[in-house]
């Protein structure tokens, strides 16, 4: 393998592990906020 494409190879690997990163922090995200609820009129209402 040429040293350009063990290079863009890594690269790739270190994308998929950043995206992986991403989607697990915005799970958590999603889990921290989802106590919160909004009304009809965008006011919060009270916490579940």
């Amino acid at each position: 393998m040429s040293a350009s494409a063990e290079e863009m190879s890594a690269q790739v690997e270190e994308v998929v592990a950043s995206a992986q990163s991403l989607d697990q922090m915005a799970q958590g995200l999603q889990e921290a906020v989802s106590v919160f609820k909004l009304s009809k009129n965008g006011q919060m209402s009270d916490r579940v």
